[in-house]
């Protein structure tokens, strides 16, 4: 790309046309990064994370950034989910020795079965059996695989 130089009146170089349809092009196409935006405007408050192919993990962060909602849900409805893998990847996110004494263990069945387990520090709901896609991509996109909440943040609005 050639720019024109032109020479103003007082002896200064302008470049008035060519720099601003650059910088117009710039502005239109630019991507924004991570980083400005934190700069910008702080911590997120919700991130996503793909934990498996076809599987994200939602973190909802309350204050001082701590983690107060886990959310993990499919990301595309194109294969089952067995109930071990959703299993698996909750306990990788919230290991057992974490979670505290267990209490109380429930399983409400509403069309989808879920199990509900309440510890010292955190309910857990998961599937309790395995997911399979629905024929509606976003209804798929509704429905949970598993949900952390934690205690030290249950009076936080979400």
């Amino acid at each position: 790309m050639m720019l024109e130089v032109h020479k103003a009146r007082n002896g200064a170089c302008n470049m008035k046309f060519p720099l601003l349809l650059m910088s117009s092009v710039l502005c239109l196409f630019g991507q924004v990064d991570a980083n400005s935006l934190h700069t910008k405007y702080g911590q997120p408050v919700e991130e996503t994370f793909t934990v498996r192919p076809g599987i994200t993990l939602t973190v909802v962060y309350g204050d001082s950034h701590q983690v107060c909602k886990l959310d993990i849900r499919p990301s595309r409805n194109d294969s089952v989910i067995p109930a071990a893998l959703v299993e698996d990847i909750v306990n990788e996110i919230v290991p057992p020795s974490t979670r505290g004494t267990p209490g109380r263990q429930f399983v409400a069945c509403t069309g989808f079965c879920w199990k509900m387990t309440e510890y010292e520090r955190m309910h857990i709901g998961q599937a309790a059996g395995d997911v399979r896609p629905s024929r509606h991509a976003e209804t798929q996109a509704q429905n949970s695989l598993a949900v952390v909440q934690f205690k030290s943040c249950e009076a936080v609005k979400q």
